[in-house]
């Protein structure tokens, strides 16, 4: 019986009461919860892979006009027709044509034209797109970056101010 005072031993050779040391149960607790999250993503991936797949969000009269040979790309910043096979808007100078974004030497203008609009342009600041800014800026700026997050987040406060229709999200591009 312990009373106050005095002294509780363990027996030779054991390293605690029930015969189990603590590295042994931390193996056990490390497997279960190995366990755990390997069975809950395998639900995830099963529940992913039974899914409904969707449809495109348009209509079948969309498709069939986009699928069309003589169908006419815009460009995505100034949506000018694009009649020409070339890799850049004859308008606005924006990257454009099918395999842009593939090509090494055209690829940067493409990054620097996405990053240009973090910092110059109205955009609808959310969590999700400066979260994508600050990363693309760390992934493709290195150095920079600092500098780069320091420019976004003046544009993102200029935009919060009053009287700028990029807080409610409501302009026109």
């Amino acid at each position: 019986m312990l009373t106050a005072g005095s002294r509780f031993t363990i027996p030779r050779g054991r390293s605690t009461l029930c015969g189990i040391g603590p590295g042994e149960i931390m193996k056990i607790e490390a497997l279960v919860i190995l366990g755990m999250g390997g069975l809950v993503l395998g639900r995830i991936l099963v529940w992913l892979m039974e899914a409904a797949r969707t449809p495109d969000p348009w209509g079948a009269e969309i498709q069939a006009a986009l699928d069309e040979p003589d169908a006419v790309p815009l460009c995505p910043h100034c949506l000018t027709l694009q009649e020409h096979n070339g890799w850049f808007c004859p308008e606005c100078g924006s990257t454009v044509g099918q395999y842009s974004n593939y090509l090494p030497t055209v690829y940067m203008f493409s990054i620097g034209e996405a990053l240009r609009a973090g910092v110059q342009q109205r955009n609808r600041w959310t969590p999700l797109v400066t979260a994508g800014y600050i990363l693309v800026a760390f992934a493709e700026l290195s150095l920079l970056a600092p500098f780069y997050c320091l420019f976004l987040f003046m544009n993102r406060a200029k935009a919060a101010g009053p009287g700028h229709e990029a807080a409610t999200g409501d302009f026109e591009i």
